[in-house]
């Protein structure tokens, strides 16, 4: 089964960011994420279109 739901730190790690960096995109609104009780959690899907939207053309 493939990992749906990513913890700040998997999403940092995905991402190649600090997990500061992460919250600052979600506070900011850049960045969806789920609240499950005191946690949140990043979706990959949300992780690749924030790759996607964010590309840079070479």
């Amino acid at each position: 089964m493939n990992k749906r739901l990513f913890t700040d730190r998997e999403a940092a790690d995905y991402l190649g960011v600090s997990r500061a960096t992460i919250w600052n995109f979600m506070n900011d609104g850049k960045l969806a994420s789920i609240k499950l009780g005191n946690h949140r959690r990043i979706e990959v899907n949300e992780l690749d279109r924030f790759i996607n939207d964010n590309a840079v053309a070479a």
